[in-house]
């Protein structure tokens, strides 16, 4: 027979093993599950066309176009888990998250569409990059007459 003490000790040695085998699963997502998260979550009310972020995370993932070494992106994986518990870095975890979400909206026909909202949002099959892409200014006033 087990004494109360020890009951209530190995109780919450359990729950924190099984919040810290949970948070162990979620960091060694994939990089390219994170990015398909980050950016499902983050422009929810946009009208995407089906697949097109899964061909941009896999692009993404496999480029690297910000150059997120392995700790950041082990943040960016703990975070999507828990976005509501107060964890150390989140401001750093908004950074990243921002990166990913403008990179991706550079990459498509968003702003070329004139920021409507309306239109199916497409991605042009090449990542935006400044050195990498066509001279084009989205932010033109030239798109906005």
């Amino acid at each position: 027979m087990t004494s109360r003490r020890r009951f209530i000790k190995l109780s919450v040695a359990s729950i924190l093993a099984v919040g810290v085998g949970y948070v162990g699963i979620k960091t060694f997502a994939t990089f390219k599950n994170v990015i398909i998260d980050i950016l499902h979550a983050d422009l929810e009310g946009l009208n995407i066309k089906q697949g097109e972020i899964e061909k941009f995370a896999l692009q993404a993932s496999q480029s690297n176009p910000w150059g997120f070494n392995e700790k950041k992106k082990k943040l960016l994986a703990l975070y999507r888990s828990s976005r509501n518990i107060p964890l150390p870095f989140k401001e750093e975890y908004k950074m990243y998250r921002d990166e990913i979400v403008s990179r991706f909206l550079l990459s498509t026909d968003f702003f070329l569409n004139k920021m409507d909202e309306r239109k199916e949002i497409k991605y042009t099959g090449v990542i935006w990059g400044p050195y990498t892409t066509p001279c084009i200014n989205p932010f033109s006033s030239l798109f906005y007459e």
